[in-house]
């Protein structure tokens, strides 16, 4: 089984200094970043569909090897609550198909104020592709649910594993893979190392019991996510 570790984004001003080099160019970002990671969460997506020309550039610039998380679109999620988004759906995975063998995830973040409703999310998960490999993130409390944990294994889409700050840690798994984003208690705020090894030891666990794990950091601020995400790969190279 394989782990990927990523950043929830590569493309942060404030990373330079701090990780990237102080004379880089911004064409060379994404090609140092693939230099230390093989994947990414692009982010970026949630909030304006990147061109065409945007995801074949990317594909160029990183390694064969390297993996792209996809953030699905806010108007499917936020704008169209998962209702109605046919149209939608088709132009976002009509551009990500451009990332060819790198696409990776697709990852949905639901609202918080989407609550459960479970004949809303069977009809929505019986439009996603079958063969991609597909990600709920869920903000309100409601979703977490037996019932709605049943339905996304029948589909194979990941219960999206969360360390948020006010939000239930749960470690469901209802795929062939098992898809973490580490908001941490703020943005703002470093992991400390035990809190990243006790991560490490649930991923342990995940890719034993066979599942491909990705786990991408999001506490950008200073760069901390890059230093996190470097460490929990040394924590595993330790335990795996």
């Amino acid at each position: 089984m394989s782990c990927f570790v990523g950043t929830s984004g590569w493309y942060y001003e404030h990373w330079v200094g701090c990780f990237y080099p102080s004379e880089i160019l911004k064409s060379e970002l994404l090609p140092y970043f693939s230099q230390h990671f093989l994947s990414v969460e692009l982010n970026n997506s949630f909030y304006r569909l990147p061109s065409i020309e945007n995801f074949k550039n990317w594909h160029k610039k990183t390694p064969p090897n390297f993996i792209f998380s996809v953030k699905a679109s806010k108007t499917i999620t936020h704008y169209k609550k998962l209702a109605g988004i046919e149209n939608s759906l088709k132009l976002f995975l009509d551009r990500v198909i451009f990332l060819k063998q790198k696409l990776g995830p697709v990852l949905y973040q639901l609202p918080p104020f989407l609550k459960k409703d479970i004949n809303l999310l069977g009809s929505f998960l019986s439009e996603l592709p079958k063969n991609l490999r597909q990600t709920i993130e869920f903000r309100n409390f409601s979703w977490l649910d037996k019932d709605v944990f049943n339905l996304l294994a029948e589909f194979n889409v990941a219960y999206c594993v969360i360390d948020l700050q006010g939000f239930p840690t749960c470690l469901e798994t209802t795929a062939d893979f098992v898809y973490i984003r580490m908001h941490g208690v703020a943005e703002s705020i470093s992991y400390p190392d035990e809190e990243l090894k006790k991560w490490a030891g649930y991923i342990k666990d995940f890719l034993r019991d066979g599942r491909d794990v990705y786990i991408y950091f999001n506490n950008d601020y200073q760069g901390y996510a890059v230093e996190n995400a470097k460490k929990i790969k040394t924590f595993l190279d330790e335990i795996c």
